[in-house]
């Protein structure tokens, strides 16, 4: 299952739909709180947390690490659509288990990233 956080509701539903269309569960939230909560009700199930860099009331990063303590080995898959990260925000994007997308990205080249995280695409 694919956990997805993107406080942009067109973005969110778009990827979504990347997701869905092909074969991924996915659970959706727009901020960090909610996110915690669906990681909470789906913990056993989640391999993927797919997260804008900047969200409202708490940052990609930090609910990475809120995340991380619950779900050890969960991928991360950062978006962001803003050009020029910092560059501890840049170690930590490009830390093993994780990837970054510049936004706006294709759909292959997101389906691409999600699969290479994962190791495989849905059955």
């Amino acid at each position: 299952m694919v956990l997805l956080v993107e406080d942009e509701d067109l973005v969110r539903a778009l990827v979504r739909g990347f997701l869905e269309r092909a074969g991924y569960r996915v659970v959706d939230a727009d901020d960090g709180e909610a996110a915690i909560q669906a990681a909470e009700a789906h913990a056993d199930t989640i391999q993927l947390v797919i997260s804008d860099v900047r969200l409202p009331g708490m940052s990609g990063l930090r609910l990475a690490d809120e995340l991380r303590a619950r779900i050890p080995d969960v991928k991360l898959l950062y978006m962001s659509g803003h050009p020029g990260e910092s560059g501890d925000e840049l170690d930590r994007l490009q830390a093993p288990g994780t990837a970054f997308l510049n936004k706006p990205f294709s759909r292959q080249v997101f389906l691409d990233t999600v699969s290479e995280l994962l190791g495989a695409r849905p059955a």
